[in-house]
């Protein structure tokens, strides 16, 4: 009978051992709803707010047999173990507590803003360098458009029908962990880390971050109203320009002599690097399309009206004459140290004095930084560019980072401003991967460095020339192969393979 007492007794200690640890178990489930919040509280992860919250519990677990009597004897280092868990909680948290680091919130996220070069390339470096900062990563990239434009190709649909938007899905697919939302940023909150933007069905939307990226890019200048022509800034113009020329050769083709030579003349006024590529690249086209018409090829005439005493002014003078012959050999004669003040009633007036009769003019101004930049509370440059550190950090706003266009970048050994081209954009792109990752682990991130001496130019179809400078020595490749380079550049800089 005593036996038979202890046995019952012991069943029911054991019981209510049972029952305590079931309910106690269970009731750890409820706090999983607030383990972001435990996390902020005391600046752990929420993994790691997780293991506090269990071992909290064991801790209370133990105490029960203390409370219910000798009649149960649990392994020595399991009590210990267990009660020093439950009685030293807080110098767990405070062991776990990082020194240095992002704020702690559930997810990491992180919002980049511009589909442009800069931009995606920003993505697809922040995928890479965040994986191990210890945190889920929520990625979101803001574009007003569905697709990545390639703005430095706008000059290939306006010499013939081609497709330069590439949809962010196809470079960012879905299921990859990147959100892409199509809207419009209108400002930024930085003290509260928040940004508002309009989505494109209409309507405002408030958005959070732990990091912002602003890669909002840059604008193709546009002359004024009453200069006349047709600016190359987008797809419309540059079809725009397409269905115009196309119109003036099949004009051209029934009228008397001195009509058609305005007909078959065309200026593209401006020199830079964009009126290099759509110059040649116009020229052979019309030039092909005119000679289906019946037209003599050699009567189309293109200009390049170019500001500057040579093409190329940043580069050796024998690179400038160069790239000038091999324009030439396309058919393009290049007008130095004068500009297109208007183009009215097919008649070109220029800087000198001097006329040219055509019969379209295409202007290439190149680009200035988004403009929208001042007023949603960036500090810019008086060229409007934002002012970062040589870590790509907005001044003065934690967890911001600029680079691409719209960002004044210098680097600090030199001193030398980067330039407004795809090829430095990617370059930023890599090493702001690298910065934010260190800034969010508490290392010295690294700082900017210049890209190498390196322009590309497009001179029509498989014809393109490029120039660097190393050790000293300038190199030029030119034909098929420097256009090869030149189309790599192009489609590295999309994520194009």
């Amino acid at each position: 009978m005593r036996d038979s007492g202890w046995m019952r007794s012991g069943t029911l200690q054991v019981l209510l051992l049972a029952v305590g640890i079931f309910v106690i178990s269970t009731s750890e489930l409820l706090p999983m709803g607030l383990l972001p919040d435990i996390g902020r509280q005391y600046h752990v992860t929420v993994q790691t707010a997780g293991w506090l919250v269990t071992a909290y519990a064991l801790g209370v677990v133990v105490d029960l047999p203390k409370a219910g009597g000798p009649f149960l004897i649990l392994p020595p280092f399991l009590i210990f173990f267990s009660f020093r868990c439950h009685k030293c909680f807080p110098f767990l948290v405070i062991y776990a507590k990082p020194k240095r680091g992002v704020d702690v919130m559930e997810k990491l996220t992180c919002v980049v803003v511009g589909g442009g070069y800069a931009g995606i390339n920003a993505v697809k470096a922040l995928q890479k360098s965040l994986k191990g900062v210890g945190r889920e990563l929520k990625l979101i990239l803001i574009n007003k458009d569905p697709y990545h434009l390639r703005k430095v190709l706008l000059f290939k649909p306006a010499a013939l029908q081609e497709d330069i938007a590439v949809p962010l899905r196809r470079l960012f697919p879905e299921g990859e962990g990147v959100d892409i939302v199509q809207g419009e940023v209108t400002r930024v909150d930085f003290e509260a880390r928040r940004l508002a933007y309009n989505r494109s069905e209409g309507g405002e939307v408030l958005l959070g971050y732990d990091i912002l990226v602003m890669a909002a890019g840059s604008m193709v200048r546009h002359p004024q109203p009453d200069q006349g022509g047709i600016a190359l800034t987008s797809p419309e113009a540059a079809e725009q320009i397409r269905r115009m020329w196309k119109h003036n050769l099949r004009e051209a083709a029934g009228a008397g002599a001195e009509e058609r030579a305005k007909l078959l003349a065309f200026a593209v006024a401006g020199g830079g690097i964009s009126g290099i590529e759509t110059s040649a690249e116009l020229a052979h086209a019309i030039r092909a399309d005119a000679e289906g018409l019946g037209l003599n090829p050699a009567d189309i005439r293109v200009y390049l009206v170019n500001a500057e005493e040579r093409l190329f002014a940043q580069g050796p003078a024998k690179v400038s004459r160069k790239l000038e012959g091999l324009l030439a050999d396309e058919g393009v004669t290049t007008l130095h140290g004068r500009k297109v003040i208007r183009e009215r009633d097919g008649v070109i007036a220029l800087s000198d004095g001097s006329e040219i009769s055509a019969g379209l003019c295409i202007w290439t101004l190149g680009i200035v930084p988004n403009p929208r930049l001042q007023s949603m509370g960036f500090p810019v440059t008086a060229e409007g560019k934002i002012v970062v550190d040589a870590s790509y950090r907005v001044e003065g706003k934690p967890g911001v980072y600029s680079i691409g266009d719209c960002a004044q970048i210098i680097d600090p050994e030199t001193g030398k401003a980067d330039g407004m081209t795809c090829k430095e954009a990617g370059a930023q792109a890599t090493r702001l991967g690298q910065v934010v990752a260190a800034d969010a682990e508490g290392r010295t991130a690294p700082v900017h460095k210049g890209y190498m001496d390196v322009f590309c130019f497009g001179l029509g179809p498989d014809k393109g020339m490029v120039w660097t400078r190393q050790w000293g020595l300038d190199m030029i490749i030119q034909g098929r192969l420097g256009w090869n380079i030149r189309k790599f550049t192009w489609d590295h800089a999309s994520l194009l393979k």
